[in-house]
């Protein structure tokens, strides 16, 4: 579990560094944060199936946890702007390049933040899953 907590907490640690800026008062997206944000994807999708591939059936907890956390947290921190809005940022943040085409804010783009990364992790690990049975029969 300890290693699920360290991926889920640096990828998006790093990620958020590389793509918040603009959520504070920097300029708006650009197109290599877009890039970044679809490589986060990518890197939640290729662990969730490697979890998959080694039947790692905890994973799928760990990730709904994860994200329902940052769901919650990122609700509470651009309603209330407290103490809690650094964690916003570690949620929102590694796909704040979407908004390069996207054009929303507040509560729909915590909505995106946090149920997109869920959703391509156990889709990841669902395919992960498929594979591994397919590899041995």
């Amino acid at each position: 579990m300890i290693r699920y907590i360290l991926f889920g907490f640096s990828s998006t640690f790093i990620f958020a560094i590389f793509n918040a800026r603009h959520l504070v008062d920097g300029p708006g997206p650009s197109f290599l944060e877009f890039i970044l944000s679809i490589i986060f994807l990518l890197i939640w999708g290729f662990y969730g199936s490697w979890m998959g591939r080694n039947s790692e059936v905890t994973f799928i907890y760990f990730t709904t946890f994860f994200w329902g956390l940052g769901l919650t947290i990122s609700l509470v921190g651009i309603n209330i702007l407290g103490p809690v809005i650094i964690f916003c940022f570690l949620y929102i943040g590694p796909l704040a390049g979407f908004l390069y085409l996207l054009d929303i804010y507040g509560q729909p783009l915590v909505f995106l933040n946090t149920a997109l990364p869920l959703i391509i992790s156990i889709l990841g690990y669902r395919i992960g899953q498929e594979v591994s049975q397919k590899s041995d029969s």
